[in-house]
Protein backbone atom coordinates (compact mmCIF):
# COMPACT_ATOMS: atom_id res chain seq x y z
CA UNK A 1 0.00 0.00 0.00
CA UNK A 2 1.55 3.34 -1.04
CA UNK A 3 2.60 5.77 1.65
CA UNK A 4 0.17 8.58 2.42
CA UNK A 5 1.24 11.88 0.88
CA UNK A 6 2.54 14.10 3.66
CA UNK A 7 0.68 17.31 4.41
CA UNK A 8 2.80 20.28 3.33
CA UNK A 9 0.78 22.75 5.41
CA UNK A 10 1.17 23.38 9.07
CA UNK A 11 -1.79 23.06 11.40
CA UNK A 12 -1.99 26.87 11.68
CA UNK A 13 -1.93 27.33 7.87
CA UNK A 14 -4.68 24.77 7.32
CA UNK A 15 -6.75 26.39 10.05
CA UNK A 16 -6.28 29.77 8.37
CA UNK A 17 -7.46 28.36 5.00
CA UNK A 18 -10.52 26.82 6.61
CA UNK A 19 -11.30 30.14 8.27
CA UNK A 20 -11.08 31.92 4.89
CA UNK A 21 -13.30 29.29 3.27
CA UNK A 22 -15.97 29.67 5.94
CA UNK A 23 -15.88 33.47 5.99
CA UNK A 24 -19.06 35.12 4.68
CA UNK A 25 -17.47 38.54 4.15
CA UNK A 26 -15.18 37.54 1.27
CA UNK A 27 -15.52 35.80 -2.10
CA UNK A 28 -12.85 33.38 -3.34
CA UNK A 29 -12.92 32.66 -7.07
CA UNK A 30 -10.63 31.43 -9.83
CA UNK A 31 -9.67 34.28 -12.13
CA UNK A 32 -11.47 34.48 -15.49
CA UNK A 33 -8.10 34.27 -17.27
CA UNK A 34 -5.33 31.93 -16.12
CA UNK A 35 -5.24 29.94 -12.90
CA UNK A 36 -4.86 32.76 -10.37
CA UNK A 37 -7.01 32.69 -7.24
CA UNK A 38 -8.73 35.97 -6.45
CA UNK A 39 -9.96 37.00 -3.00
CA UNK A 40 -12.43 39.89 -2.95
CA UNK A 41 -14.37 41.68 -0.28
CA UNK A 42 -17.95 40.40 -0.70
CA UNK A 43 -19.50 43.84 -0.59
CA UNK A 44 -17.16 45.05 -3.33
CA UNK A 45 -17.83 41.89 -5.36
CA UNK A 46 -21.61 42.32 -5.16
CA UNK A 47 -21.39 46.04 -5.95
CA UNK A 48 -19.37 45.35 -9.10
CA UNK A 49 -21.79 42.61 -10.21
CA UNK A 50 -24.72 44.96 -9.64
CA UNK A 51 -22.96 47.76 -11.55
CA UNK A 52 -22.45 45.58 -14.61
CA UNK A 53 -25.89 43.97 -14.60
CA UNK A 54 -27.60 47.36 -14.13
CA UNK A 55 -26.07 48.70 -17.36
CA UNK A 56 -29.13 48.61 -19.64
CA UNK A 57 -26.97 49.16 -22.70
CA UNK A 58 -25.85 45.54 -22.40
CA UNK A 59 -28.25 43.70 -20.09
CA UNK A 60 -32.01 43.30 -19.77
CA UNK A 61 -33.77 41.65 -16.85
CA UNK A 62 -35.69 38.49 -17.75
CA UNK A 63 -38.58 37.01 -15.81
CA UNK A 64 -37.42 33.47 -16.48
CA UNK A 65 -34.27 31.54 -17.40
CA UNK A 66 -34.22 30.85 -21.19
CA UNK A 67 -31.15 28.57 -21.03
CA UNK A 68 -33.06 25.31 -21.52
CA UNK A 69 -35.03 26.74 -24.44
CA UNK A 70 -31.90 28.05 -26.17
CA UNK A 71 -30.02 24.81 -25.49
CA UNK A 72 -32.80 22.79 -27.12
CA UNK A 73 -32.82 25.03 -30.20
CA UNK A 74 -29.03 24.95 -30.57
CA UNK A 75 -28.94 21.17 -30.20
CA UNK A 76 -31.64 20.79 -32.87
CA UNK A 77 -29.71 23.03 -35.27
CA UNK A 78 -26.52 21.05 -34.67
CA UNK A 79 -28.40 17.77 -35.18
CA UNK A 80 -29.73 19.09 -38.50
CA UNK A 81 -26.21 20.09 -39.54
CA UNK A 82 -24.94 16.63 -38.60
CA UNK A 83 -27.68 14.97 -40.68
CA UNK A 84 -26.59 17.10 -43.67
CA UNK A 85 -22.96 16.04 -43.13
CA UNK A 86 -21.98 19.64 -42.42
CA UNK A 87 -20.37 18.71 -39.09
CA UNK A 88 -19.03 15.54 -37.52
CA UNK A 89 -18.51 14.15 -34.05
CA UNK A 90 -15.23 15.42 -32.67
CA UNK A 91 -13.10 13.61 -30.10
CA UNK A 92 -12.34 16.78 -28.14
CA UNK A 93 -13.14 20.46 -27.68
CA UNK A 94 -11.65 23.50 -25.97
CA UNK A 95 -13.23 24.09 -22.59
CA UNK A 96 -11.43 27.26 -21.46
CA UNK A 97 -8.09 29.07 -21.48
CA UNK A 98 -6.38 26.53 -19.21
CA UNK A 99 -7.62 23.70 -21.41
CA UNK A 100 -6.21 25.47 -24.46
CA UNK A 101 -2.80 25.90 -22.80
CA UNK A 102 -2.72 22.25 -21.77
CA UNK A 103 -3.43 21.14 -25.34
CA UNK A 104 -0.99 23.58 -26.95
CA UNK A 105 2.44 22.07 -27.74
CA UNK A 106 5.01 23.39 -25.29
CA UNK A 107 7.94 22.46 -27.50
CA UNK A 108 8.82 23.12 -31.11
CA UNK A 109 7.60 26.72 -31.04
CA UNK A 110 9.78 29.36 -32.77
CA UNK A 111 12.08 31.40 -30.56
CA UNK A 112 10.52 34.48 -28.94
CA UNK A 113 7.00 33.17 -29.56
CA UNK A 114 4.44 35.03 -27.47
CA UNK A 115 1.07 33.53 -26.60
CA UNK A 116 -1.36 36.42 -26.11
CA UNK A 117 -4.97 36.94 -25.21
CA UNK A 118 -7.20 40.02 -25.37
CA UNK A 119 -10.46 40.86 -23.68
CA UNK A 120 -13.24 43.26 -24.68
CA UNK A 121 -15.73 44.57 -22.13
CA UNK A 122 -19.19 43.08 -22.78
CA UNK A 123 -17.97 41.80 -26.15
CA UNK A 124 -21.11 40.03 -27.33
CA UNK A 125 -23.55 42.72 -26.24
CA UNK A 126 -21.33 45.44 -27.74
CA UNK A 127 -21.66 43.93 -31.20
CA UNK A 128 -24.81 45.15 -33.03
CA UNK A 129 -26.73 41.93 -33.62
CA UNK A 130 -27.76 42.34 -37.28
CA UNK A 131 -24.48 43.95 -38.33
CA UNK A 132 -22.50 41.22 -36.59
CA UNK A 133 -24.39 38.47 -38.42
CA UNK A 134 -23.97 40.25 -41.75
CA UNK A 135 -20.22 40.61 -41.14
CA UNK A 136 -20.00 36.88 -40.43
CA UNK A 137 -22.00 36.09 -43.56
CA UNK A 138 -19.62 38.15 -45.67
CA UNK A 139 -16.61 36.21 -44.37
CA UNK A 140 -18.31 32.83 -44.62
CA UNK A 141 -19.48 33.50 -48.19
CA UNK A 142 -15.87 34.15 -49.23
CA UNK A 143 -14.69 30.69 -48.12
CA UNK A 144 -13.36 28.33 -50.75
CA UNK A 145 -14.99 25.41 -48.90
CA UNK A 146 -18.65 26.12 -48.12
CA UNK A 147 -19.08 23.44 -45.43
CA UNK A 148 -20.73 24.08 -43.03
CA UNK A 149 -23.03 26.28 -45.12
CA UNK A 150 -23.32 29.98 -44.39
CA UNK A 151 -27.04 29.56 -43.70
CA UNK A 152 -26.46 26.87 -41.07
CA UNK A 153 -23.81 28.94 -39.30
CA UNK A 154 -25.97 32.07 -39.45
CA UNK A 155 -28.88 30.13 -37.97
CA UNK A 156 -26.75 29.29 -34.94
CA UNK A 157 -26.22 33.02 -34.44
CA UNK A 158 -29.78 34.05 -35.03
CA UNK A 159 -31.82 31.37 -33.20
CA UNK A 160 -34.96 32.81 -34.70
CA UNK A 161 -37.08 29.99 -33.34
CA UNK A 162 -36.37 30.87 -29.70
CA UNK A 163 -35.66 34.59 -29.64
CA UNK A 164 -38.02 37.50 -30.06
CA UNK A 165 -37.27 41.15 -29.77
CA UNK A 166 -39.12 42.68 -26.86
CA UNK A 167 -38.99 42.90 -23.08
CA UNK A 168 -42.21 43.46 -21.15
CA UNK A 169 -42.61 45.16 -17.79
CA UNK A 170 -45.36 46.61 -15.59
CA UNK A 171 -48.00 44.17 -16.88
CA UNK A 172 -51.45 43.63 -15.45
CA UNK A 173 -51.71 40.04 -14.23
CA UNK A 174 -54.58 37.74 -13.30
CA UNK A 175 -55.14 34.02 -12.70
CA UNK A 176 -57.21 32.67 -15.61
CA UNK A 177 -58.59 29.31 -16.69
CA UNK A 178 -57.76 29.46 -20.40
CA UNK A 179 -55.97 31.22 -23.25
CA UNK A 180 -59.37 32.44 -24.47
CA UNK A 181 -60.01 34.23 -21.17
CA UNK A 182 -56.56 35.82 -21.36
CA UNK A 183 -57.25 37.00 -24.92
CA UNK A 184 -60.58 38.47 -23.78
CA UNK A 185 -58.89 40.46 -20.99
CA UNK A 186 -56.30 41.74 -23.42
CA UNK A 187 -58.87 42.76 -26.00
CA UNK A 188 -61.05 44.50 -23.39
CA UNK A 189 -58.12 46.74 -22.43
CA UNK A 190 -57.15 47.21 -26.12
CA UNK A 191 -53.82 45.51 -25.47
CA UNK A 192 -52.36 44.00 -28.65
CA UNK A 193 -49.84 41.67 -26.99
CA UNK A 194 -50.45 39.36 -24.07
CA UNK A 195 -48.96 36.31 -22.32
CA UNK A 196 -50.71 33.17 -21.20
CA UNK A 197 -48.62 30.85 -19.00
CA UNK A 198 -50.33 27.43 -18.92
CA UNK A 199 -48.14 26.09 -16.12
CA UNK A 200 -49.23 28.81 -13.68
CA UNK A 201 -52.55 29.72 -15.36
CA UNK A 202 -51.59 33.39 -15.28
CA UNK A 203 -52.40 36.00 -17.90
CA UNK A 204 -50.22 39.10 -18.37
CA UNK A 205 -51.42 42.01 -20.51
CA UNK A 206 -51.37 45.80 -20.90
CA UNK A 207 -47.56 45.80 -20.57
CA UNK A 208 -44.93 48.46 -21.13
CA UNK A 209 -42.92 47.12 -24.07
CA UNK A 210 -39.20 47.83 -24.50
CA UNK A 211 -37.40 46.86 -27.70
CA UNK A 212 -34.39 44.56 -27.23
CA UNK A 213 -32.55 42.96 -30.18
CA UNK A 214 -31.61 39.82 -28.26
CA UNK A 215 -34.33 37.88 -26.42
CA UNK A 216 -37.42 38.03 -24.29
CA UNK A 217 -40.53 36.01 -23.42
CA UNK A 218 -42.73 34.18 -25.86
CA UNK A 219 -45.88 36.15 -26.59
CA UNK A 220 -49.26 36.02 -28.24
CA UNK A 221 -50.48 38.75 -30.53
CA UNK A 222 -53.76 39.93 -31.96
CA UNK A 223 -54.11 38.30 -35.39
CA UNK A 224 -52.39 40.10 -38.24
CA UNK A 225 -52.10 39.19 -41.92
CA UNK A 226 -49.10 41.42 -42.58
CA UNK A 227 -47.52 44.82 -42.00
CA UNK A 228 -49.12 46.94 -44.73
CA UNK A 229 -46.86 49.93 -44.08
CA UNK A 230 -43.65 48.11 -45.00
CA UNK A 231 -41.95 49.79 -47.94
CA UNK A 232 -44.90 52.09 -48.69
CA UNK A 233 -44.80 55.82 -49.44
CA UNK A 234 -44.49 58.00 -46.33
CA UNK A 235 -44.20 61.74 -45.89
CA UNK A 236 -44.24 64.16 -42.99
CA UNK A 237 -45.04 67.67 -41.87
CA UNK A 238 -41.32 68.42 -41.72
CA UNK A 239 -37.92 66.77 -41.56
CA UNK A 240 -35.12 67.55 -39.18
CA UNK A 241 -33.01 70.08 -41.14
CA UNK A 242 -29.63 68.64 -40.17
CA UNK A 243 -30.00 66.04 -42.92
CA UNK A 244 -33.30 65.73 -44.75
CA UNK A 245 -32.26 62.42 -46.33
CA UNK A 246 -31.01 60.74 -43.17
CA UNK A 247 -34.14 61.56 -41.15
CA UNK A 248 -36.80 61.34 -43.87
CA UNK A 249 -40.18 59.69 -43.31
CA UNK A 250 -39.28 56.69 -45.46
CA UNK A 251 -36.94 55.34 -42.80
CA UNK A 252 -39.98 54.67 -40.57
CA UNK A 253 -41.32 52.04 -42.99
CA UNK A 254 -38.11 50.29 -44.09
CA UNK A 255 -38.61 47.28 -41.78
CA UNK A 256 -35.58 48.03 -39.61
CA UNK A 257 -35.52 49.28 -36.02
CA UNK A 258 -32.42 51.43 -36.32
CA UNK A 259 -30.83 54.02 -34.06
CA UNK A 260 -31.00 57.75 -34.69
CA UNK A 261 -27.21 57.79 -34.60
CA UNK A 262 -27.22 55.59 -37.71
CA UNK A 263 -29.39 58.21 -39.45
CA UNK A 264 -32.04 55.67 -40.41
CA UNK A 265 -34.98 56.86 -38.32
CA UNK A 266 -37.60 59.48 -39.04
CA UNK A 267 -37.37 62.72 -37.09
CA UNK A 268 -39.32 65.92 -37.68
CA UNK A 269 -38.28 69.48 -37.03
CA UNK A 270 -39.54 71.25 -33.89
CA UNK A 271 -43.09 72.47 -34.50
CA UNK A 272 -46.48 72.54 -32.80
CA UNK A 273 -48.10 69.35 -34.15
CA UNK A 274 -45.60 67.31 -36.19
CA UNK A 275 -46.94 64.29 -38.08
CA UNK A 276 -45.96 61.39 -40.32
CA UNK A 277 -48.38 59.97 -42.86
CA UNK A 278 -48.19 56.53 -44.48
CA UNK A 279 -50.07 55.50 -47.63
CA UNK A 280 -50.86 51.80 -47.43
CA UNK A 281 -51.19 51.20 -51.18
CA UNK A 282 -54.71 49.80 -50.86
CA UNK A 283 -57.80 49.64 -48.69
CA UNK A 284 -57.42 47.44 -45.60
CA UNK A 285 -59.03 46.75 -42.25
CA UNK A 286 -56.40 47.92 -39.76
CA UNK A 287 -55.97 45.49 -36.85
CA UNK A 288 -53.32 47.33 -34.85
CA UNK A 289 -50.50 49.85 -35.21
CA UNK A 290 -47.09 49.36 -33.63
CA UNK A 291 -44.62 52.22 -33.17
CA UNK A 292 -40.95 51.92 -32.18
CA UNK A 293 -39.75 54.93 -30.21
CA UNK A 294 -36.22 56.29 -30.64
CA UNK A 295 -33.40 54.06 -29.37
CA UNK A 296 -30.74 56.59 -28.34
CA UNK A 297 -32.36 58.38 -25.41
CA UNK A 298 -34.89 61.23 -25.06
CA UNK A 299 -37.75 58.74 -25.27
CA UNK A 300 -39.92 61.09 -23.21
CA UNK A 301 -40.27 63.35 -26.28
CA UNK A 302 -42.90 60.92 -27.57
CA UNK A 303 -46.17 62.06 -25.99
CA UNK A 304 -49.78 62.88 -26.81
CA UNK A 305 -49.59 60.86 -30.03
CA UNK A 306 -52.88 60.45 -31.88
CA UNK A 307 -53.27 57.59 -34.36
CA UNK A 308 -55.49 58.66 -37.27
CA UNK A 309 -56.81 56.29 -39.96
CA UNK A 310 -58.12 57.69 -43.26
CA UNK A 311 -60.31 56.58 -46.15
CA UNK A 312 -59.53 59.28 -48.65
CA UNK A 313 -58.66 62.82 -47.61
CA UNK A 314 -61.76 63.67 -45.56
CA UNK A 315 -63.16 60.44 -44.10
CA UNK A 316 -60.99 59.82 -41.03
CA UNK A 317 -61.19 58.87 -37.37
CA UNK A 318 -58.88 58.57 -34.37
CA UNK A 319 -57.92 54.93 -33.97
CA UNK A 320 -56.13 55.44 -30.64
CA UNK A 321 -54.06 57.72 -28.43
CA UNK A 322 -50.81 57.38 -26.52
CA UNK A 323 -50.50 59.84 -23.64
CA UNK A 324 -46.89 59.15 -22.70
CA UNK A 325 -44.36 60.34 -21.95
CA UNK A 326 -42.62 57.50 -23.73
CA UNK A 327 -39.53 55.58 -22.73
CA UNK A 328 -36.37 55.11 -24.76
CA UNK A 329 -36.78 51.97 -26.93
CA UNK A 330 -40.45 51.72 -25.97
CA UNK A 331 -42.81 49.98 -28.36
CA UNK A 332 -46.32 51.43 -28.43
CA UNK A 333 -49.15 49.23 -29.72
CA UNK A 334 -52.62 50.58 -30.51
CA UNK A 335 -55.54 48.21 -31.18
CA UNK A 336 -57.78 49.69 -33.88
CA UNK A 337 -60.70 47.34 -34.63
CA UNK A 338 -61.99 49.78 -37.23
CA UNK A 339 -65.11 48.72 -39.13
CA UNK A 340 -64.13 50.46 -42.37
CA UNK A 341 -61.26 49.76 -44.76
CA UNK A 342 -58.52 52.41 -44.62
CA UNK A 343 -55.74 53.46 -46.98
CA UNK A 344 -53.83 56.11 -44.99
CA UNK A 345 -52.48 56.24 -41.46
CA UNK A 346 -51.27 59.43 -39.78
CA UNK A 347 -49.45 59.69 -36.45
CA UNK A 348 -49.44 63.19 -34.94
CA UNK A 349 -48.42 64.87 -31.69
CA UNK A 350 -51.53 66.84 -30.75
CA UNK A 351 -50.48 68.71 -27.60
CA UNK A 352 -47.81 71.30 -26.95
CA UNK A 353 -46.20 74.02 -29.04
CA UNK A 354 -42.56 72.88 -29.49
CA UNK A 355 -42.42 69.19 -30.41
CA UNK A 356 -40.24 66.93 -32.51
CA UNK A 357 -41.63 63.55 -33.57
CA UNK A 358 -38.97 60.82 -33.77
CA UNK A 359 -39.95 57.27 -34.76
CA UNK A 360 -37.60 54.46 -35.76
CA UNK A 361 -40.31 52.23 -37.24
CA UNK A 362 -44.07 52.24 -37.79
CA UNK A 363 -45.97 49.01 -38.48
CA UNK A 364 -49.59 48.96 -39.64
CA UNK A 365 -50.92 45.44 -39.23
CA UNK A 366 -54.00 44.51 -41.20
CA UNK A 367 -56.53 41.73 -40.61
CA UNK A 368 -57.83 41.52 -44.16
Amino acid sequence: MPDKTPDNLSKEERSALQSLKNGDDIVIKTADKGSTVVVLDKETYMAEAQRQLSDERFYKKLDSDPTKEFSTAITKTLDDMFEKNEIENLPSYLKDTTDYINKTPSTGLPDHTLLMTMDVTSLYTNIPHDEGIEACREVWDSRSIQIPSTESLAKLLEHKETSVQYNYTDCKSLHVESLLQCASLSKESKSVTFFHVPSTKFCHWDCTIIYCPFWSEKLTKIQSVRNAALGQFAHSSSTFPYDSHSFRAGWAVDGKVANLSSHQCFISYYEENPWIQIHLGGNYFVSFIRVHNRQDGFGERLHDLTFWVFQGAYNFTACGFFKGPGLTKQVVEILCEDTLPRNIVRLQITYGSYNSLALCEVEVHISA
